[in-house]
C-alpha cells in the first residue's frame, strides 16, 4: 500500500513540473521612446509648459518664468546673468556652484550641455520656444548623461503665411527689452529668425546686463518622410556685472 501512494505522488509531482514549464512566459524586454507620444500615455513623470504660457505676459529673461510652477523643478541665480542659472530636478544639481549639471539641456534635438555636463541655456531667445519639456526621475537616463532630469526645449516653425512680429518690453529697475520675429514657408523650405536687445540695471547693485541674442531655425522637406534641420545662435554679452554676496556696508 506505501509503494502505490508513493508512486502516485511521483506522478503528480511530474505532472505539475510539465503544466509549469508549458505556462511559462517568454522573457519580455520593453525599451522607452524618445519620439512623440501622448503625455497621458508616457510611464514616466514628464511636464509640459506651452508657447502660450511662455510667451504671453512674461518678460522672458530666465527659464525660471516658466518652470516655476513645475513640480521638482528649483532655480536659484535667476537675476545673476554672469554666473548662469542654477536648475535642480529632484535634488539633482544642487551642489552646482553655478549653471546647471546633472541636467540634459536640449534644443531643438541637439543637446545644449557640454562633455563635461555643464549645460546652458543662456543663448536661447524665450520668445521664439513653442514648448518646454521636463521629464523627472530615472527615464531620462534615455538621453544619455541626465541622472536627474531633462530639459528639452522646442522652438517655433514659420507659418505658412509670412509674418513679421515685435515687442518691447519695459519694466522696473531699468528693464527695456525689444524683440523682433519673423518666419514663413516657402515650398519645401520652412524658416524661423528672432532675434532680441536686452538692456537690464538689475534690482542688485552690480546685476546689470547688456544682452543682445539671435536665434534661426531652417527645415528642408526632403520626403514625406524626411526632413533637414538647421539651427544657428548667437549670444554676443559686451557688459554685465556679478553682485556678490554681501553689500559695500557688510564687507
Amino acid at each position: 500500500m506505501k509503494v502505490i501512494l508513493s508512486t502516485i505522488f511521483v506522478a503528480s509531482l511530474i505532472h505539475a513540473n510539465i503544466v509549469l514549464a508549458q505556462n511559462r512566459m517568454e522573457e519580455l524586454v520593453i525599451t522607452g521612446t524618445r519620439g512623440e507620444v501622448e503625455i497621458g500615455n508616457v510611464p514616466a513623470a514628464v511636464s509640459s509648459v506651452d508657447g502660450s504660457i511662455i510667451q504671453r505676459g512674461q518678460q522672458q529673461l530666465t527659464l525660471e518664468e516658466s518652470l516655476k510652477r513645475v513640480p521638482g523643478v528649483f532655480l536659484q541665480n535667476s537675476h545673476n546673468f554672469s554666473q548662469a542659472q542654477r536648475i535642480s530636478i529632484r535634488g539633482f544639481g544642487a551642489r552646482s556652484a553655478f549653471g546647471i549639471r546633472g541636467i540634459k539641456v536640449i534644443v531643438d534635438g541637439v543637446p545644449a550641455t557640454m562633455p563635461d555636463g555643464q549645460g546652458n541655456v543662456d543663448e536661447i531667445d524665450l520668445g521664439s520656444a513653442r514648448r518646454i519639456e521636463v521629464a523627472r526621475g530615472p527615464s531620462s537616463s534615455l538621453y544619455g548623461t541626465a541622472s536627474g532630469g531633462v530639459i528639452n526645449i522646442i522652438t517655433e516653425d514659420g507659418t505658412e503665411e509670412p509674418f513679421v512680429e515685435g515687442r518691447i518690453t519695459i519694466g522696473e529697475f531699468g528693464l527695456k527689452k525689444y524683440q523682433l520675429k519673423t518666419g514663413g514657408q516657402h515650398d519645401k523650405v520652412n524658416y524661423l529668425l528672432s532675434g532680441s536687445i536686452t538692456d537690464l540695471d538689475g534690482f542688485r547693485g552690480h546685476s546689470y546686463v547688456d544682452r543682445n541674442s539671435f536665434n534661426s531655425k531652417i527645415k528642408y522637406q526632403i520626403d514625406e518622410k524626411g526632413e533637414l534641420t538647421a539651427t544657428f545662435n548667437v549670444l554676443d554679452v559686451p557688459d554685465m556685472g556679478d553682485p556678490g554676496a554681501l553689500n559695500a556696508a557688510e564687507v
